[in-house]
């Protein structure tokens, strides 16, 4: 009988060993699993973190202040701004070309930096190449209905029309005048060339209202370039934002399609990601680096932050 009994005592043993060291193995080839990754997970089981569209927290850092002008007269064609004088040398019309009934008002919305222009989805690349930016600004004119209001001159598209700014602290050269095609979201050179002189007076000409900026093509210290591939290991990176940033022309480029355009090797480099997931929960990587010709697969490791951090970061690009 005791014979019998450790004979069932051992075979106990013999089958609880199995079991563990099967768990144990399986631990192995499964590796970690951390809270995040799979509460994220979902119903994907790829135990990787998914995030939602950044549009709407964007949104809601947009606190550039609008400067209105309201109540715009027939008679008066030059408006004052802080940044000088917009001169309206046209009538105005609404999408269907009726001619607009006054008052009129009107808005000018000044980007300055890399924060504004990510916050606000605005490129500073032209043909996937790089441009250093001087200033970004969107003039809109609405009527009492707030219909969006275009420059028309005897009921035909305006050709051009005139804005003098000052008070930009530009350096005294020419510069190229961009304006921004909504259909695609990219710039379109206008041919314009904008002079900006010892009096830090600038004379610029466009055929309607919308976005503008004053760009020149940026200058690298290297004549070679790379593109760069990125992946994650603990993220799906389809609604992750990836910017590579250029502090020193005030310039950067959205990934898209998870590789970049080509960027100049040996210069320093900022590189952030942005997700949020859609509980509200924000992840980011960021890195400054150097960009290296042997540069080919970026791995970005999201990683849980706040808000306050996050607007940090975005203020020092």
């Amino acid at each position: 009988m005791n014979k019998n009994k450790q004979i069932l005592n051992l075979i106990s043993i013999v089958i609880f060993s199995a079991i563990l060291i099967v768990a144990c193995s399986k631990a192995r080839i499964e590796g970690p699993i951390d809270a995040g990754s799979v509460e994220e997970a979902g119903n994907n089981g790829d135990n990787k973190l998914h995030f939602t569209e950044l549009n709407n927290y964007f949104s809601s850092k947009q606190h550039i202040k609008l400067e209105t002008v309201e109540s715009l007269l027939p008679s008066a064609n030059y408006h004052p701004t802080s940044y000088g004088l917009v001169l309206l040398h046209a009538t105005t019309a609404n999408s269907n070309g009726t001619p607009s009934n006054y008052p009129i008002y009107m808005s000018v919305l000044h980007l300055e930096n890399i924060k504004d222009f990510i916050l606000h989805n605005k490129k500073t690349t032209f043909n996937n190449q790089f441009l250093e930016d001087y200033f970004m600004f969107n003039i809109k004119l609405t009527n009492s209905q707030n219909e969006l209001l275009h420059l028309t001159q005897y009921g035909q598209p305006a050709s051009n029309y005139l804005i003098q700014l000052k008070h930009l602290n530009l350096p005294p050269i020419e510069y190229s005048t961009y304006q921004l095609n909504y259909t695609n979201n990219n710039w379109n050179n206008t041919n314009f060339n904008t002079q900006v002189y010892s009096s830090n007076l600038v004379n610029i000409y466009l055929s309607d209202t919308g976005w503008f900026a004053l760009f020149n093509y940026a200058q690298f210290n290297t004549s070679e370039f790379t593109n760069i591939n990125f992946i994650s290991n603990n993220a799906d990176l389809t609604n992750v934002g990836i910017y590579i940033c250029y502090s020193d022309i005030n310039s950067y480029t959205k990934v898209e399609n998870l590789t970049s355009i080509a960027i100049p090797v040996g210069e320093n480099a900022k590189i952030l990601a942005i997700g949020i997931t859609k509980e509200g929960q924000l992840y980011y990587n960021y890195k400054e680096i150097i960009i290296e010709n042997n540069t080919s697969d970026y791995n970005i490791e999201m990683h849980q932050t706040t808000d306050q951090i996050l607007t940090q970061i975005l203020d020092s690009l």
